[in-house]
């Protein structure tokens, strides 16, 4: 899973095993609008990435998020 802030700077990089269904985004910056998506590895090489992902952080909501 990568995500993005809004000045397309990567925030984070998060891989997993194929049985996580979440993750915790931690550090989020209220007032940001941030961009994730996530893509597949295998053996056989990385899968096609998902569509991105628009997440606003607004400024009275918990900065940590788990997608």
């Amino acid at each position: 899973v990568q995500v993005y802030d809004n000045s397309s700077n990567l925030h984070s990089n998060v891989t997993t095993n194929s049985t996580t269904t979440n993750i915790t985004l931690k550090n989020l910056t209220a007032g940001v609008v941030y961009k994730a998506k996530a893509e597949a590895f295998t053996q056989a090489g990385v899968g096609p990435s998902t569509n991105f992902v628009n997440i606003l952080i607004g400024k009275k909501m918990v900065l940590n998020l788990i997608i």
